[in-house]
Parts: structure tokens; sequence; C-alpha cells
């Protein structure tokens, strides 16, 4: 895969909090790789389970596929190829991810945030651009929270309303935190 991967202690963390919650069953992912076969493995058993991983590099979105088929995943996972698209956040342009149009609401309950990989305010983006798909209360949680453009992208989400539990200690720093 892409040698860019969520730590352990992240993916530790953010199952344990899975696991805890016994209703989530819809998992957005941005950015796919080892953890998208994880997150899928927690939530497997669950009615209704999907796992929608958004993946801006058609080779990592292929070789997650694989993965996920030796795995016996694809049942509950889906892998989706969308290119970068110039967006702008604060009067910043950014590459982040051009999602579509969705007619409805998937309600999503936990949105994982480990992508798009360009830097400045693209992870903030995509989450704003995400909002429609994400259900009441989402917990969103945010991976490599100690780089000083994901700080940037935790100030650019507060202003937009997203309200940030304690910082958790892991490899990276990961922030966590849903819509107020």
């Amino acid at each position: 895969m892409s040698g860019m991967y969520a730590p352990d202690d992240t993916l530790a963390w953010l199952i344990g909090q899975i696991e805890a919650m016994p209703d989530v069953n819809r998992i957005l992912e941005l950015g796919s790789g080892q953890s998208t076969a994880k997150l899928s493995r927690a939530i497997a058993g669950r009615e209704g389970a999907l796992l929608l991983s958004v993946e801006e590099n058609p080779d990592y979105a292929r070789d997650t596929v694989i993965n996920l088929e030796s795995a016996h995943l694809l049942n509950v996972a889906f892998v989706a190829y969308y290119p970068l698209a110039d967006r702008t956040l604060a009067g910043e342009t950014c590459r982040s991810y051009g999602f579509p149009v969705f007619e409805t609401c998937l309600d999503f309950q936990v949105l994982f945030v480990d992508g798009p990989s360009t830097g400045g305010l693209a992870r903030a983006r995509a989450v704003l651009d995400a909002r429609p798909l994400l259900a009441k209360g989402c917990l969103i949680v945010l991976d490599d929270a100690n780089r000083e453009d994901e700080q940037r992208c935790i100030a650019a989400l507060s202003k937009h309303g997203v309200i940030w539990m304690d910082p958790i200690p892991t490899e990276r720093g990961l922030a966590a935190g849903a819509w107020a």
C-alpha cells in the first residue's frame, strides 16, 4: 500500500470508541488503506453495516479493494476513488476530494479523516464537504493532529461549529469532535 497509514494506536482508540457504541454501523473514511479493513471488521457483524472509504489515489483504492476482498469484507466496505479538485476554504485554495452531490443523506455515524494528503486546509474542506452525509452527532476523528496543517484544520472546523474533545495522545496526535 501507500506507506502512509493510520498508526496502530490511532486505530486502537477509534475501534475502542466504535465497540463502545453498539449502534454505530456506518463509517465514512477519508483516505483508504490498512484502516479500511480494520474499521470494516469493527462493524462487520452489525445490521446494515457500511464503510465507505474515499480515496484520491486510484492505485491505493485498487490495493485496498484487493485487501478487502482477501479479508472477505466487500459485503461491508466500499472504496470510492474521487480525484482531487481545487477547493477553497478561508480564502485558501487547496486540493481536496471532488465529492459528488448526493440526493440523500447517508447518515454516517463516524467520520475518520486520514486524507486527502495534500496539506493546507484540504482535510477541513473535505470534512465540510462531507457534512451532508453525516448523522447528527457524528463522531469526527482527525488523524495526524500534531501536524501544523491539521492544527489549522482543527481551528478552521472550530469556526464552523465543530466542538473538539481534549487531544488524544497518539503517535501522531488524534483529534475527535462533533458539530454542536
